[in-house]
């Protein structure tokens, strides 16, 4: 399949996604049916034993927050930066340029992407090597094709969203200065999906093929059943870093769109799988 082609696909699959997700989920929609948001149910237990120095853990739908540990603490983000870096980015360029990569994109830390200097891609490509492996140089390249405005429309986007305490740096997370709180990551990861679906749908990629490179999606969290997207990210400063959606089943009634914010993790696997076992436990759709 052509780049063109494939490019048309994944848009068709935004598509499918601003409908099954925006137009089920936003709010306006829930009006338009005659249905009010509609709380889930949560029963005491005992709170989930997680290596995180922080966590956020809440219902996409209505925003309500299912468990919080120190989820006002503002501490480093790592690459989950690349989630509003490509959603900035994705808006403001022309997606259909072409651009050739250089020696200062590559020269970022890390070799994630495998680009090389004086490799052409079309500007839409780049998002693949960003979101799926977590590429610096894609997010490097990025922001060069950006004239520097993406770091100030990044900022722009976390205030429109009231994640005050929230600040970007870099197009990357590489700078232990990408800070914001696991309670503001989730007001963002709330308007990632409803705002720019189609981010979101080239982080539940498995991969993504051209001619002469295949980007893998190297988010192991996005190996585990229900998942819907997102992003994850390691730095020293920042250890671990996640901030993801999952599919989860709910007692009585429909399943939900549940939002994992996970900051400081020692083990991201481990400590998303307790906590979505905690929702297991404690979220219902009927009174517990």
């Amino acid at each position: 399949m052509t780049r063109i082609g494939i490019f048309s696909l994944l848009m068709f699959v935004g598509v499918v996604s601003i409908l099954t997700v925006f137009l089920w989920f936003s709010p306006d929609a829930v009006a338009e049916r005659g249905e009010g948001p509609t709380a889930l149910h949560l029963k005491e237990s005992p709170p989930p034993n997680i290596s995180a120095k922080s966590a956020y853990v809440f219902d996409i739908e209505t925003g309500q927050v299912i468990f919080n540990l120190n989820g006002d603490d503002t501490l480093p983000i790592a690459s989950v930066t690349k989630l509003f870096s490509s959603a900035v980015y994705y808006t403001s360029i022309d997606l259909e340029k072409e651009i050739t990569i250089t020696e200062s994109d590559v020269a970022v830390e890390g070799e994630s992407g495998r680009l090389e200097a004086g490799q052409t891609y079309l500007a839409r490509e780049l998002l693949f090597p960003a979101l799926l492996e977590s590429s610096n140089d894609a997010a490097s390249a990025q922001l060069r094709l950006a004239d520097g405005d993406m770091i100030l429309s990044m900022n722009a986007l976390a205030r429109r969203y009231e994640a005050s305490d929230t600040i970007f740096i870099d197009s990357s997370g590489l700078s232990s200065q990408n800070q914001s709180s696991a309670s503001s990551l989730a007001k963002l990861l709330r308007a990632i999906v409803f705002e720019y679906p189609y981010i979101m749908d080239i982080t539940k990629l498995e991969k993504y093929v051209l001619e002469d490179v295949t980007w893998l999606n190297n988010n192991p969290l996005s190996k585990l059943e229900g998942y819907q997207g997102g992003k994850h990210g390691y730095t020293h400063e920042a250890n671990r870093t996640a901030a993801v959606i999952y599919m989860e089943p709910v007692t009585g009634g429909a399943d939900r769109l549940v939002g994992y914010v996970v900051l400081g993790s020692d083990d991201l696997v481990s400590d998303i799988s307790t906590l979505r076992n905690y929702v297991h436990n404690v979220a219902s759709n009927e009174v517990l």
